[in-house]
């Protein structure tokens, strides 16, 4: 069942269109973290000024100025101007200052990073690799994507036991991931280059590129990108309730 389940899954995988594109090395990524780095001087800065202005203007001298390709992309896509990301800093003080050591050391993790991209391809042949960049955004994306490479969101996984939450709202207590799982982000995010339909947003196609996303991201590393809220929605208790019919029997209709 698991083999017949893993082989539609690939088709879906095919039949997207990523097999047009020309497959690459997972040996010539490159997965980029200087964006950190860079972040992080402009947040050394910020405390020595006392306006808002002076705050915007450090990050965009220092953070948004030299910025990668990847960063590029992703201010496009998710950060939007310094004035947004001052804005989230403000809101989330403790668990900015909190999460820094950890996202200095994701460029430790390159090596577990590209062996994941080397299992994906041995589930999926075709598969085409982009450069990975690791960025400080706004809380506002975990990981995206554009036709030049996956974006990942350092701050939402990169915390820890000792991370304070409580400045977080609800639902990103729930979504922010511990380091440990940045390959499946990767992976999973990797799975979705694959995907021309990934920007689809109608419910079906969300569910079948989140879920073979997760899926293959499992095989391949052996854990899932998606916090356990979303698993936790989907429990067979949770289906009972929505379905109208006893626990059990709801479970074997799963």
């Amino acid at each position: 069942m698991r083999s017949a389940l893993t082989l539609w899954l690939l088709l879906v995988l095919a039949t997207s269109g990523a097999a047009q594109r020309r497959s690459a090395d997972p040996d010539s990524v490159r997965i980029v973290t200087s964006d950190i780095d860079n972040f992080w001087r402009a947040y050394d800065r910020l405390a020595r000024h006392s306006t808002h202005e002076d705050s915007v203007r450090a990050l965009a001298e220092q953070y948004f100025k030299p910025a990668s390709p990847g960063l590029s992309e992703f201010i496009r896509l998710r950060i939007g101007n310094p004035d947004s990301l001052v804005g989230a800093l403000g809101t989330l003080p403790r668990y900015y200052a909190a999460i820094r050591p950890n996202t200095l050391r994701i460029h430790q993790m390159t090596p577990i990073i590209r062996d994941g991209l080397h299992r994906f391809q041995a589930l999926y042949p075709e598969a085409a690799f982009p450069d990975v960049y690791f960025l400080i955004g706004r809380f506002s994306s975990m990981g995206t994507l554009s036709d030049s490479g996956l974006y990942i969101g350092a701050e939402m996984v990169s915390s820890d036991s000792s991370t304070p939450t409580d400045e977080l709202p609800g639902w990103a207590r729930g979504v922010t991931l511990r380091s440990e799982v940045i390959p499946c982000i990767v992976v999973h995010e990797l799975v979705h280059y694959q995907q021309d339909n990934a920007r689809s947003r109608t419910l079906l196609a969300s569910v079948l590129n989140e879920g073979v996303a997760d899926f293959l991201g499992d095989l391949a590393v052996g854990c899932q990108a998606t916090g356990s809220v979303v698993y936790g929605y989907g429990d067979p208790a949770r289906a009972a309730a929505l379905a109208g019919v006893p626990t059990g029997e709801a479970r074997d209709r799963l």
